[in-house]
């Protein structure tokens, strides 16, 4: 997408572009319960990484690519943390609203850029997070030779997008909710079998295998409903352990070829 372009969608209020992520993401007890799913996979991909015992301690650079509102950077830097760093974070977004909100009114580093085109030295970063922002963009491997390109030696990328590929949510966007399609910005539609081949097509290699982040039910309300309850929540979590093929959501913890 082009800077005029996002600049538009904005203009126009357009819900994607400017709705707040903090309330929409963390504004239930269900929402939250997703989203921190999500960082407890981001978790088990840095604690992965750091088995590899390419890092000790000591200061890490760190990129939140397609940062948003930055609702991962303060939880990404407690973890980081927590293991014995010193985390130097920058967000990056190509959505000027969205990163006057990640910034915490100047008091973190953020920068406008179009993630196929990042304004960032080669090996600039040891951890890029990269979470559910591939899927909306069209030229998705140039973005992720970007990130390997950005990455240093022996650095962490974490990958997350929605697993939109798989049967369940063809089910909803093809046959049960077809409005979604017309109202999604989403452009790419990932199974692990075709996020893993495109990141290697990228110069990115997997450090372990694609792990899945909860389950994709085939019906968008339904599922929003279902969450926000205990009972539904221990319902999707016990689901979830039955058809691991049917995550809602794929994190990919991933290396630079070559190093």
């Amino acid at each position: 997408m082009t800077s005029d372009f996002v600049r538009r969608r904005v203009g126009e209020q357009n819900h994607w572009y400017v709705s707040d992520q903090r309330a929409t993401q963390l504004g239930t007890p269900g929402a939250r319960w997703a989203l921190e799913g999500r960082w407890s996979l981001f978790e088990h991909a840095i604690d992965a990484w750091l088995a590899r015992g390419t890092r000790s301690g000591g200061a890490l650079h760190v990129l939140d690519a397609g940062c948003g509102d930055g609702i991962s950077m303060s939880v990404l830097e407690g973890m980081l943390s927590a293991r014995g760093f010193a985390p130097l974070l920058v967000g990056s977004d190509y959505n000027g609203v969205r990163l006057a909100r990640a910034s915490d009114e100047g008091r973190r580093p953020v920068v406008e850029a179009d993630l196929r085109h990042a304004p960032f030295v080669d090996g600039a970063f040891d951890v890029i997070l990269c979470s559910h922002v591939l899927e909306h963009i069209r030229e998705d491997v140039a973005a992720m030779r970007e990130l390997a390109r950005m990455t240093a030696p022996g650095g962490l990328v974490i990958v997350a997008v929605p697993n939109e590929g798989c049967a369940s949510a063809r089910l909803r966007n093809h046959v049960l909710q077809r409005s979604i399609l017309r109202t999604t910005d989403h452009v790419q539609f990932y199974t692990a079998g075709s996020l893993v081949a495109r990141l290697g097509e990228a110069g990115l290699r997997p450090i372990e295998p694609v792990m899945g982040e909860g389950l994709f039910l085939p019906h968008l309300g339904v599922y929003t409903r279902l969450r926000e309850t205990a009972f539904g929540r221990s319902l999707i979590t016990a689901a979830a352990r039955f058809a691991r093929g049917q995550a809602a959501g794929l994190v990919v913890a991933l290396e630079r070829a070559g190093c």
